[in-house]
């Protein structure tokens, strides 16, 4: 969805409950749904630039991270391991996996342990 058709649902949204076209709960689920849709577009464009840096022949060291489902016996060792958001596909560093659920930083999605991605080790398959 680009920006153009965002700002016009968006406006056209906003002036169907002015006119009391549509309910409030209506309101907040569609406003909901179409902020969700434009936010994963910017983020998926964001994710394959950054896929694009990795895979460019000259990219000064960059070292391409795997991403495999949390397992029960994941560990993160001394130096932390990244884990990804399971909505937003952003990324951060952590320390250690004593934790049920977590928020994520970047769209304050809550989900549990379970369903974020992990960075794969050297050593697992």
């Amino acid at each position: 969805m680009k920006l153009k058709e965002y700002q016009q649902k968006r406006a056209s949204l906003d002036d169907a409950y002015l006119l009391g076209d549509i309910s409030l709960s209506d309101y907040a689920r569609d406003s909901i749904n179409l902020d969700f849709k434009y936010n994963q577009f910017m983020y998926e464009d964001e994710n394959y630039k950054q896929y694009k840096e990795i895979t460019s022949p000259n990219r000064n060291g960059l070292e391409e991270v795997i991403f495999v489902p949390m397992k029960k016996n994941s560990k993160c060792r001394r130096n932390g391991k990244l884990i990804k958001c399971p909505k937003c596909g952003k990324t951060q560093k952590v320390y250690h996996l004593a934790w049920s659920a977590l928020n994520c930083q970047s769209c304050s999605w809550m989900s549990n342990k379970m369903d974020w991605l992990i960075e794969r080790g050297t050593h697992e398959k």
